[in-house]
């Protein structure tokens, strides 16, 4: 999940999908200023913001610290890049590329938390591990029944003779 293959799965994409998406019109619609932050001010915050997202996720997966809902961890990463941007923003005097650089480094920390969840769905747990699922057995499949009958007083009563209105529970309950 956190291999090099998986970081790199994670950080080239960070840095040319934003390349493109704004590079890519700003060449065809002549725009110079555009085409330069493409490759700067919007590219570079999100591939810096995958990079920090993904070794401080594999950090907290290995020391089993704050194991939250992808949603959850995606929210945390979005903020706290944000404020490490506009920390960057104010050393550096970047005011003028603030809304490139904290809109790249939102999607950069978003898309890392959720594309490399902490907590492991159970239904994805299920589908990659098939053998986890427990299947009933023969000594398990038959379990003592007790018969729970409500009369009209409302007075709840036991029964085997009759079996109207079955519920069926594990007797050791």
């Amino acid at each position: 999940m956190f291999s090099k293959q998986a970081f790199l799965k994670s950080a080239l994409p960070s840095y040319f999908f934003p390349l493109i998406m704004s590079g890519g019109p700003a060449y065809f619609l002549n725009k110079p200023e555009l085409l330069k932050a493409s490759y700067s001010t919007i590219a570079l915050p999100s591939l810096i913001a995958t990079v920090i997202c993904f070794f401080l996720l594999k950090y907290l997966k290995e020391k089993q610290l704050l194991l939250l809902h992808r949603i959850v961890i995606s929210l945390l990463l979005i903020v706290s890049m944000e404020a490490l941007s506009l920390l960057i923003i104010q050393i550096f005097d970047l005011w003028t590329y603030l809304l490139d650089i904290l809109p790249s480094a939102a999607l950069g920390a978003g898309i890392i938390g959720m594309t490399k969840p902490l907590k492991e769905n159970p239904v994805s747990a299920i589908l990659s591990n098939p053998a986890s699922i427990a299947l009933p057995t023969p000594s398990t499949a038959a379990l003592p029944v007790s018969i729970i009958f409500v009369d009209p007083e409302n007075r709840a009563r036991s029964d085997s003779a009759n079996n109207a209105f079955a519920c069926a529970t594990p007797a050791s309950l």
